[in-house]
């Protein structure tokens, strides 16, 4: 009751003197009429007041997938999202519940200034395009590429046609009382960028998704030869803590290189190979392995539209040599049905049917919507499958079909892997380069484990309001 008395003097003494009232700095105090946070503070002078960004992480605290963080300035009416990411077990038929309760998502709220998207993984920017259509998105503009291309082949919304702000590795941003800085980061996702949003004095910095032993880890090196400096907050991925062989660094891209070539090498029948179209830095190894095994690497249609996608011309494209294309039967109907004929075109002089592969000669990306395809068209005799993803997905229900099949038929699997995320001692060094004064943990089943491997952890619940620096609000925007 003190502190509001002292504020309705103060306004009244504004009004009776107008140079007072700005004197005073009473204009920062009465923002509390529609910013709550103001009158949640302590009985201190206003001489006493410091403005502090805010923050709330909504999914993420306790889980991997589904980030989103919502951010506030305190100084200036302005909040900003960072990720907007799909639940890795959401159920696809109530996708309308699972928007996080970020007021203006639907209605675009004068103070929601942008979504800001750190790669074009689906945990991550999965719920993007159910959002209002005016708000601004910031992503990079070979992820919004893969996205918009993935989307005309699967019938879903593109980004394409909204306001978008395209980053650029370390060029600032200025969205109202905020100024974001993209820094590319090394990921298995294309075009993957860390974020550095800086205001009221104050600097978070979202690590996003990244890792340092991939075939950008050059990119992880040079952050940590000139880290940012003065980070208030360093809200930091822990995808791998709590696995099997944390403490372990992981092989590298070049080293998987090498272990497919003897796979490929050794193989009597045809090759399969399992990853994901959106590991960009595994079609590489794969490609950069069938040359020096002397093979060929038939990729599937859509895999070559996310390489198409980059507009990359360093990435393996369809009229390369040792490349060939088969287009699946899902795709051609798609084509059919659209008279889009011309989407064909591309794949001409390297196209490949599955009854014309050579089981000594070619190597076939595989997944498991294919396999039906697989099994009444390809020579899969003596046939051999690289299994390169995380184990996890091997084990999932939905791959039971697939689990069957190998086992039914005896095919020899053999497991060439490396995480898209960084290993423990390589989440250690990156921290310990940006010396946070707080290190949240975010995109982890293991937050309770920061503490035995990071200093100046503070971890946090999803849902709550808390200051990026060290005082603490008792509520802020409940």
């Amino acid at each position: 009751m003190l502190y509001l008395a002292q504020l309705e003097n103060r306004l009244r003494r504004a009004t009776e003197s107008p140079a007072l009232f700005l004197c005073d700095n009473i204009c920062r105090i009465c923002m509390c009429k529609w910013y709550p946070a103001r009158s949640t503070l302590d009985q201190a002078s206003h001489s006493e007041i410091v403005e502090r960004m805010k923050i709330r992480i909504h999914r993420g605290t306790r889980q991997i997938g589904g980030t989103c963080i919502e951010v506030a300035a305190e100084s200036a009416p302005g909040r900003i999202v960072l990720d907007l990411g799909l639940p890795l077990d959401a159920d696809t038929d109530a996708l309308h519940t699972l928007m996080p309760n970020v007021p203006g998502l639907h209605d675009a709220g004068d103070d929601l200034l942008g979504v800001l998207i750190s790669h074009p993984h689906q945990d991550h920017v999965g719920l993007v395009h159910d959002i209002h259509p005016t708000i601004p998105i910031g992503i990079g503009a070979a992820g919004q590429r893969i996205l918009d291309r993935a989307a005309e082949w699967l019938d879903r919304p593109k980004l394409e046609g909204r306001p978008l702000i395209h980053w650029q590795s370390g060029q600032p941003v200025t969205l109202g009382p905020f100024t974001i800085t993209p820094l590319l980061v090394d990921h298995s996702a294309y075009d993957a960028y860390a974020l550095l949003i800086e205001a009221d004095g104050q600097r978070l910095f979202y690590s996003g998704d990244f890792r340092g032993h991939g075939r950008k880890a050059k990119l992880f090196e040079r952050l940590l030869a000139n880290p940012p400096r003065d980070i208030d907050v360093l809200m930091m991925e822990g995808t791998v803590i709590g696995r099997d062989g944390e403490g372990e660094s992981f092989p590298t891209e070049a080293k998987l290189e090498c272990e497919c070539v003897d796979a490929f090498n050794s193989a009597e029948g045809l090759r399969l190979v399992w990853t994901s179209t959106q590991n960009i830095d595994r079609i590489i190894t794969l490609y950069r392995a069938a040359k020096r095994s002397g093979k060929r690497l038939v990729l599937d249609a859509f895999t070559a539209e996310m390489l198409a996608a980059t507009e990359n011309p360093n990435l393996p494209q369809p009229d390369w040599p040792n490349i060939g294309v088969y287009v699946p039967e899902w795709m051609r109907r798609k084509i059919a049905r659209d008279k889009a004929f011309d989407k064909l075109e591309p794949f001409k002089p390297s196209r490949v049917y599955l009854e014309q592969l050579d089981p000594a000669a070619d190597i076939l990306l595989f997944r498991p919507g294919l396999l039906k395809e697989l099994i009444a068209k390809a020579p899969l005799a003596g046939a051999q499958l690289v299994y390169s993803n995380w184990l996890g997905y091997l084990e999932d229900d939905a791959n039971q079909p697939v689990r069957d099949w190998l086992s039914k038929n005896a095919i020899p699997t053999r497991y060439i892997h490396t995480s898209g995320h960084a290993s423990v001692p390589d989440l250690r060094r990156f921290a310990a380069a940006l010396a946070p004064k707080k290190l949240v943990p975010i995109h982890s089943f293991h937050g309770d484990r920061f503490d035995e491997l990071f200093a100046n952890v503070d971890r946090r619940d999803d849902g709550e309001w808390w200051p990026a620096g060290n005082r603490e609000s008792t509520s802020w925007r409940s």
